[in-house]
């Protein structure tokens, strides 16, 4: 380069100038002046960037980076944390149970190995970043004084997590399985408890399938004569359109409204100028002859005669045809995999021809148990268009999808998030209280000297609490869905409903 600028560069002042040039410096004290030269200095800015960008940045940059940000992330709970629940994994099953933990003012902590759900999580709760199944990772978790521990990641990844936790403390260790054929292993390496939620999910789904064939009314049990039920409200209901005062349903059946699905989003003891919208859920309180007179008051009655259709043969799906079966009901399967041996037509349940040629015309019931909500929202569209009376009793993985597959025109949500949280907050709670999908919380408890002899109207429980009394139990006596007249008499018991945080009103209030 000497001969074309006319004068000679040290080695030093060379490599200073390469540096200085490659990392876009330019302190402008080393100038070529002829044209071969700026067409190096050019050639060398180029490669510079090039190099820095394609091999340094990705290579030390990154990782550096990288390495400074997962510092920041938790890796241990505080030092004076204990009595607490070790959640070892995060997914929709534990949902449900956290919301219970929240509202009951438990300890809890989340491990998780998974930087973008630890990010997340940590802004609102207690959260552990590293692998649930390393030993440092537990003990900075308190494992060894706390109450419970959740093994809530893959049946492998369980397993190691069982393994390691079992030798580092006393506490019940439980483990949530996707096969429990492998439960006894589980229970060797030292689970105390190993559950199921896909499968109880099916079992339950298999059962309300079941009671769809008589002239039952699908509910949940409450107490006592009481049940809680779900009412779609369809484009040619009869109470489509009205409000909830004009449709008089409680001076016609007695049963009580305690919620209203609408807009995706539950409203809980809804105001009685609320208008009811068609694709609507009603959430109602009565007896079975109660709830029967709505059945007849707010939608037609869906066809009890025809073959069933399982949508879906996973998990959920293979525990709703053993339940079926147990109760010697026909069932026909659709899946996008060959199932030998069973009556089953290949494809997908999305698409209009399989669920023709499964006979869906001709079918009482459909139970939707596809792994992706996405999937059971849209096979409930084309079901219910093609067979308006059809019953469809379909999966939620999701709390979120519950409203829109009611909008779909399911009559019946069960939540995996749901079922596995109310199983886990029982063994941990150690109650029998009900939970149910729609977030309402069965309770009872006896009339103190406060409200005895007042009318319910006059305790205003429901206006100051939000809480629904939908039973009295007095002298060996149940008077369900009581006037708002009736008088509470000292040392009777009441039966009520209401959210978590209404409930907890309630208990202030007293």
């Amino acid at each position: 380069m000497g001969e074309f600028e006319g004068r000679e560069f040290s080695i030093v002042t060379a490599v200073y100038w390469v540096i200085s040039t490659m990392t876009t410096l330019g302190y402008g004290d080393i100038v070529f002046e002829s044209d071969i030269g700026k067409i190096f200095s050019i050639i060398v800015q180029i490669s510079g960037v090039m190099i820095f960008f394609a091999i340094i940045f990705p290579l030390i940059v990154t990782p550096w980076i990288e390495r400074k940000i997962q510092v920041l992330l938790p890796t241990r709970v505080p030092k004076t944390m204990k009595n607490h629940v070790l959640i070892c994994g995060y997914n929709a099953l534990v949902e449900t149970l956290i919301d219970e933990l929240r509202a009951r003012q438990i300890l809890f902590a989340i491990v998780d190995d998974k930087e973008q759900i630890v990010r997340q999580l940590s802004k609102d709760y207690v959260c552990v970043y590293g692998d649930p199944s390393d030993d440092e990772t537990l003990k900075n978790s308190n494992v060894d004084s706390a109450q419970f521990l959740i093994a809530n990641m893959n049946d492998e990844e369980n397993a190691n997590i069982v393994l390691s936790a079992s030798k580092l403390t006393d506490a019940k260790i439980i483990a949530l399985v996707e096969d429990m054929s492998i439960a006894r292993y589980l229970e060797f390496a030292g689970a105390t408890r190993v559950l199921s939620p896909r499968k109880l999910l099916g079992t339950r789904i298999g059962q309300r399938a079941a009671v769809s064939l008589s002239d039952e009314t699908i509910g949940e049990e409450l107490h006592r004569d009481l049940k809680i039920i779900e009412v779609p409200i369809y484009a040619n209901s009869p109470i489509a359109g009205k409000s909830l005062a004009g449709t008089m349903i409680r001076e016609k059946t007695g049963a009580t409204i305690v919620g209203l699905w609408q807009d995706e989003q539950l409203m809980l003891n809804p105001a009685p100028n609320t208008i009811i919208k068609k694709h609507s859920v009603l959430v109602v309180v009565g007896t079975e002859e109660q709830l029967n007179l709505l059945m007849k008051v707010t939608s037609e009655r869906r066809r009890t005669v025809g073959h069933f259709i399982i949508a879906g043969f996973g998990d959920v799906g293979n525990q709703v045809a053993e339940t079926l079966q147990s109760k010697n009901i026909s069932y026909k399967i659709i899946d996008k995999k060959k199932i030998p041996g069973i009556n089953h037509v290949s494809g997908s349940s999305t698409d209009e021809k399989t669920l023709t040629e499964a006979k869906i015309m001709d079918a009482s019931t459909l139970i939707v148990t596809l792994n992706m909500d996405s999937e059971n929202i849209y096979t409930t569209l084309i079901a219910r268009k093609m067979n308006p009376h059809l019953k469809i009793i379909s999966r939620a993985n999701y709390e979120r999808s519950i409203d829109k597959l009611y909008q779909a025109g399911t009559d019946y949500v069960l939540s995996l998030s749901v079922v596995g949280g109310q199983m886990l907050a029982k063994i941990i709670f150690g109650e029998e209280d009900i939970t149910l999908a729609e977030g309402f919380k069965v309770f009872t408890c006896s009339v103190s000297r406060l409200l005895a002899g007042k009318s319910i109207e006059q305790t205003k429980i429901r206006s100051r609490t939000g809480c629904t009394i939908v039973g009295i139990e007095h002298d060996e006596l149940f008077i369900p869905n009581p006037d708002p007249s009736t008088v509470l008499p000292e040392g009777a018991t009441l039966t009520l409903i209401g959210t978590l945080d209404q409930i907890q009103k309630f208990k202030c209030s007293l």
